[in-house]
């Protein structure tokens, strides 16, 4: 449908800019158009620069057309409060959820991208608590807000599927999350259908020191020589007031991220009885240890199901990568429905075969 105002035409013709696809119809939907985070985030930026009115990304969870943006544009972003559980994808078959786990502060829009391409039986929702991102020029969480997070998440998913088995993942610090929370469930008798890996490994002993240490100066260096000098100076300052702290035995703390990955010996990490499933890419970073369970086998004591991507790992969720994730997700979770005991019926309603034989149609 064409633009039939001034506005959805200018929006069309932002989209168009960003998009490098024309010409697109008010109905379109960004991400089906080859828009990924990176891209929506430019629009929005886009968008303020035309109405002086600010979106969130959180916008294109509801509509990811023009017609809709026009819309929110006219009458306002709805208030509503924050909700750690969005439907981001509603299935046309009785399947059990798939619950993609985001850390807070997190973009999750390659979620509804990766939803698209698992296709129309799934139903897909986002899991993800309110708060600030933490990166690398901060802290990693700690092992008791890691658990926090789970036990919230975990009774956010419950309030949406009282009972297991239940089929979530993860990325990054998401995948992190979910581990604790598979944990946590088997703890509470829950069954874990499916804990799927996004190319995350474990956080603990997965890099080689003297290696890490060579990336680590290496990246910070690259960094480095594109500051100003003024702010060189005073990294070169502070680098030097550690190194003599350190000498003269008044700074005898670990760091955090020292204490992350490779922490006191007396720490245990948290484990599942489950099989794990692990998607990953071709090659891993060369700081790593040489494992192709990316050290997930020490924490699922049913072992992990490998599947090799023919994708990097900043491509995972966004477009036009992510459909090859997409469509592996969706077999192994085909999989992972049989393992359970559940399957689909001809008319898409899931059933539960028993023990002896027979098949129960689940309402």
């Amino acid at each position: 449908m064409s633009p039939r105002d001034d506005l959805e035409a200018s929006l069309v013709h932002i989209w168009e800019n960003v998009l490098g696809v024309r010409p697109i119809g008010i109905n379109e939907d960004f991400f089906e158009l080859g828009g990924h985070s990176l891209m929506a985030a430019h629009m929005l930026s886009e968008v303020r620069n035309l109405t002086r009115k600010d979106l969130p990304l959180s916008v294109l969870f509801q509509g990811a057309n023009v017609e809709y943006l026009a819309k929110v544009l006219r009458n306002g972003v709805p208030s509503l409060p924050h909700q750690t559980v969005t439907e981001i994808q509603l299935g046309d078959s009785a399947t059990p959820p798939f619950f993609a786990i985001v850390s807070p502060g997190e973009s999750a829009l390659g979620y509804a991208m990766l939803a698209r391409h698992m296709g129309t039986e799934h139903t897909v929702y986002k899991i993800q608590s309110e708060g600030p991102i933490i990166n690398d020029s901060e802290r990693p969480y700690t092992p008791a807000e890691m658990d926090s997070l789970a036990n919230h998440y975990i009774s956010a998913m419950r309030a949406v599927q009282p009972e297991g088995p239940y089929f979530f993942g993860g990325m990054c610090d998401g995948a992190h999350i979910a581990l604790r929370m598979a944990h946590k469930l088997e703890q509470r008798g829950q069954k874990v259908g499916m804990l799927a890996i996004f190319d995350t490994w474990v956080l603990e002993h997965s890099q080689r020191q003297v290696l890490w240490l060579v990336h680590y100066c290496s990246e910070r260096f690259n960094k480095f020589r594109t500051r100003p000098i003024r702010e060189q100076v005073r990294i070169v300052s502070r680098i030097f007031r550690n190194l003599l702290w350190k000498t003269l035995g008044i700074q005898k703390r670990r760091s955090a991220w020292s204490e992350a990955y490779w922490p006191d010996p007396r720490f245990v990490a948290p484990t599942f009885n489950g099989r794990l499933t692990l998607f990953k890419r071709p090659n891993q970073p060369y700081y790593y240890v040489n494992d192709p369970e990316m050290g997930w086998g020490m924490r699922a004591a049913g072992g992990v199901d490998v599947h090799v991507l023919s994708i990097q790992h900043n491509e995972m969720l966004r477009e036009p990568h992510v459909e090859i994730l997409g469509t592996s997700l969706s077999q192994c979770l085909r999989q992972a429905w049989t393992s359970a005991g559940l399957a689909l019926s001809d008319d898409g309603a899931m059933i539960e075969a028993s023990s002896t034989g027979s098949r129960n149609r689940i309402a």
